[in-house]
């Protein structure tokens, strides 16, 4: 069954496509949102009818680049919205207390037009208003920001070399597919509707929260570390065909690649790109358990969150974020070479 014909009902008001079940499930973090995930794979895969594997394959991992590029770039404006909210309770607790400056933020964070008029008069009345500290806040957490822009910049320059090895199999469906992601990032397509501008919904984030309270993951910063090199050792360095959790995925991959009656030669050569695109797979869910593990979801949309939190997180996210990127650079490598030699088969 081609993408353009395989659709999810992702509630009474959306039907939409989404990939077949051994391309993997959405690299998202515990926080996310799936069905806005199938909101941008059912946006690019609208650009072609009828798609064989191989698009296919080059669809999804041009939709979970497009996703990590939203991820960086919703994690930046939160970073600078924490940054700025902790701003205006300092100045604001210049001229009124500490409950009451809080309480202020908290409705701004909300949206309530009144608080709003009420920050800016207190700041007005101290020759500052929002703007003035939302400048300040850009120069004083200028490496945070840089930090969160070098990763932007990382995961849309794999997005840009994904759609340079699609051109190489069809250039009329990499232009289409690129006109779709270039689309999706330009309108955040993927907060379209109830999701309401990001990857979470409201609902979600409620959940979210109070799952947070009673987990019983590892709380302490060592254990955290543990359980990320555990999932990292454990999970990336087993080669694929050896890896009970994967093996089924990349054996009914590789015979959608090979197709029926194929020879020993195509069948060996399909098996190679399905263990490299599966190895793929594995990097990125790496990846966004990472950034779920270093993230509470509690914090989402706490005005209390100190910029401090975040520039700590961005310390510890930078080298094991670092050594995953390589990873993927060369999974990436060997994707590229087995999909060649398969094609020139």
């Amino acid at each position: 069954m081609s993408a353009s014909t395989q659709v999810i009902n992702i509630d009474k008001q959306e039907t939409m496509r989404r990939p077949r079940w051994y391309l993997g499930s959405p690299p998202l973090t515990a926080a996310d949102d799936a069905n806005a995930y199938y909101r941008v794979y059912d946006k690019i895969a609208q650009t072609q009818d009828n798609i064989d594997i191989m698009s296919e394959i080059w669809m999804v991992d041009i939709t979970d680049l497009t996703i990590e590029v939203l991820r960086y770039r919703r994690m930046k404006a939160q970073f600078i919205n924490y940054a700025l909210n902790e701003a205006i309770v300092i100045q604001l607790s210049a001229v009124l207390d500490t409950d009451q400056s809080h309480d202020l933020v908290t409705k701004r964070v909300g949206g309530d037009k009144e608080a709003c008029e009420k920050i800016e008069s207190a700041l007005k009345s101290a020759n500052l208003s929002t703007e003035m500290l939302m400048a300040k806040v850009l120069v004083d957490q200028i490496e945070p920001i840089t930090k969160i822009d070098v990763l932007t910049a990382a995961a849309e320059k794999r997005r840009n070399e994904a759609f340079h090895e699609l051109e190489r199999h069809s250039a009329r469906l990499a232009r289409s597919v690129r006109t779709a992601s270039d689309h999706v990032l330009n309108t955040a397509l993927v907060g379209a509707g109830k999701t309401g501008g990001c990857l979470t919904s409201e609902q979600k984030r409620r959940a979210n929260r109070q799952n947070s309270l009673s987990s019983t993951g590892p709380r302490t910063a060592a254990g955290k570390a543990a359980s990320v090199q555990n999932a990292r050792r454990h999970g990336l360095r087993v080669p694929v065909l050896t890896d009970a959790a994967w093996y089924p995925q990349a054996v009914a991959l590789a015979n959608e690649i090979a197709g029926v009656d194929a020879g020993a030669e195509r069948r060996d050569l399909a098996l190679r790109v399905a263990e490299e695109c599966i190895d793929v797979l594995r990097v990125r869910q790496a990846r966004h358990d990472v950034i779920g593990q270093a993230s509470p979801s509690r914090w989402t949309d706490s005005p209390n969150v100190k910029a401090t939190d975040f520039t700590n997180i961005f310390r510890a996210l930078k080298a094991k974020l670092a050594v995953l990127n390589e990873y993927e650079r060369r999974a990436l490598s060997r994707r590229k070479s087995a999909i060649r030699a398969f094609d020139d088969l």
